[in-house]
């Protein structure tokens, strides 16, 4: 069985301190199974909507930032399955809450 999968996300932020973003999510995973014998394609799935983006960031020391965000994201998703015939349609969302450390290779001007 092989999957593959795309994805594209983009960004807009503004701020230093405190980040807010908008963005869009674009997706396409696929799945099959092919061999000598048997062929057979997994459902179609394409994925696309809007995500809000709010986070902080706060310097510790000149090359070391704690981060935190979180992100919210709401997707119409639209699936196909050849092998039956049938066709999806659904409304979703998505939550991720995000806490790390950053270290700072080469720090650009300020």
């Amino acid at each position: 069985m092989r999957q593959g999968a795309l994805a594209v996300r983009g960004y807009l932020s503004g701020g230093r301190t405190l980040r807010f973003g908008l963005g869009y999510e674009y997706g396409e995973p696929r799945s099959w199974a092919k061999n000598a014998v048997f062929s057979d394609e997994g459902p179609h799935t394409f994925t696309s909507g809007g995500a809000f983006r709010a986070g902080i960031h706060q310097a510790w020391g000149s090359r070391v930032e704690l981060h935190a965000a979180l992100e919210q994201a709401i997707y119409h998703a639209h699936a196909t399955d050849a092998s039956v015939g049938n066709v999806y349609n659904w409304l979703g969302r998505a939550f991720s809450a995000t806490v790390g450390v950053r270290f700072i290779v080469i720090r650009g001007r300020e």
